[in-house]
């Protein structure tokens, strides 16, 4: 009787082996690897956009609180006149139709 139960018990984990086996296969298909790293790739990279745009913003409104001080304002307003003048240029452009 107990060697009928070990041959029993030595099936079911000869069964349960190759079930494992076979699921690890299924598992680490190229594809699948592939679809996962293209997923975590773009995860990545929203992310790092995302913070690369609120962390940008957040520096552009520190400096903007910068035109109180008078050696540093000058410097700040010229370059917003720099950035403002172009869009300016643009408007009209467009409104004149070239």
């Amino acid at each position: 009787m107990p060697q009928q139960d070990d041959t029993k018990l030595i099936s079911a984990i000869e069964h349960l082996t190759a079930e494992l086996t076979a699921t690890r296969a299924a598992k680490n298909s190229i594809l699948r690897s592939f679809g996962s790293s293209v997923l975590r790739g773009v995860a990545f990279a929203f992310g790092a956009l995302l913070a690369i745009g609120i962390l940008g913003a957040l520096v552009a409104w520190w400096i903007s609180s910068f035109n109180l001080f008078p050696v540093i304002g000058g410097w700040i307003s010229n370059l917003l006149l720099s950035i403002e003048i172009p869009e300016k240029f643009l408007a009209l452009r467009e409104m004149r139709g070239n």
